[in-house]
């Protein structure tokens, strides 16, 4: 009897520990302007020009771990990622990286924008 009462409740545990939800971050679809306009503290905004006058505008909400990024008129959001070091944010088209002044952005897995700083380059 006393094995039972303890077998129950082993069930009990793993029954209530298996049942928690897993939650999962949502995607967030917020255009560039609503973005931009907003009284976000954590909103960073820069741009940089390529070698060859393309201008970026990128804007990172730190709060909410998202790029806001503008190239040729485009609009991309793009989510956080876990970098080791420098930046990380992607999405299924495009991924941001850059540490320091060095910026690359890639479009379906080609670099479409590149900024490397003098400090960056390897000539």
């Amino acid at each position: 009897m006393k094995s039972n009462l303890i077998y129950f409740c082993i069930c009990i545990g793993i029954f209530f520990c298996s049942c928690k939800e897993n939650k999962k971050q949502e995607k967030v679809e917020t255009p560039i302007e609503s973005s931009t306009q907003s009284e976000n503290k954590n909103l960073i905004s820069s741009t940089v020009t390529d070698k060859n006058g393309q201008v970026l505008e990128m804007s990172f909400d730190n709060e909410q771990n998202i790029a806001f990024l503008k190239l040729n008129g485009e609009k991309i959001i793009l989510q956080g990622q876990a970098a080791a070091s420098g930046i990380w944010y992607k999405n299924d088209v495009y991924e941001l990286r850059g540490k320091g002044q060095d910026i690359s952005l890639e479009k379906d897995g080609k670099l479409i924008f590149e900024v490397i700083s003098e400090a960056g380059s390897k000539e």
